[in-house]
């Protein structure tokens, strides 16, 4: 089994779990490679094509789940089933180098971590020429309401990074805060 194959590291954190099925393609031409695959394992699916290039680094993936069930596969970390996007594309493996880029986005339509509601949070981010951005909203989410934006700037030398934020509100009795209702919001 697989399982057998992965380093002890691994598998101190990563669950392979029963009742696995994939199908799909998997090819590479050169330094070329590329999958389209569809994963399903306890009543959900993911489905991603994706593809990289080692000598030029580039890289390109797109994933959609239905109900995927990631708390299977990590060991410990108290999350829920998941309904999503996934969208990937760049170049270059090391962020930390100028010439690397990125242009990616997620839609999170359900997820929960331990007993707190991720659905509806969106995220996009970009790099380029060692400057990262990334934007979040969450949405109806009923534990918070919000959006914002982190920048940084990435480099050998080390990090500069801002977070702008409106949180228009958040549940501070759902997040475990306060004993009795309470509603804040911020600019």
């Amino acid at each position: 089994p697989v399982r057998r194959m992965l380093p002890r590291s691994v598998t101190q954190s990563v669950n392979i779990p029963d009742g696995i099925t994939a199908q799909g393609t998997v090819g590479f031409r050169g330094d070329n490679y590329r999958a389209n695959l569809r994963l399903t394992q306890g009543g959900g699916s993911i489905t991603a094509k994706g593809e990289v290039n080692l000598q030029n680094e580039t890289y390109r993936l797109t994933a959609q789940a239905q109900r995927f069930p990631a708390g299977h596969f990590v060991k410990g970390v108290p999350v829920g089933p998941f309904t999503g996007t996934l969208r990937a594309a760049g170049s270059g493996f090391d962020p930390l180098a100028a010439r690397a880029r990125l242009t990616a986005d997620t839609q999170i339509k359900q997820l929960s971590y331990d007993k707190y509601d991720l659905s509806g949070l969106t995220l996009d981010a970009t790099l380029r020429h060692g400057r990262a951005k990334a934007g979040f909203s969450t949405g109806k989410n009923e534990l918070v309401q919000g959006r914002g934006e982190l920048t940084a700037t990435l480099g050998k030398q080390g990090y500069d990074v801002a977070l702008k934020a409106n949180i228009d509100q958040m549940d501070m009795l759902k997040l475990g805060v306060s004993k009795d209702t309470l509603w804040v919001g911020t600019d």
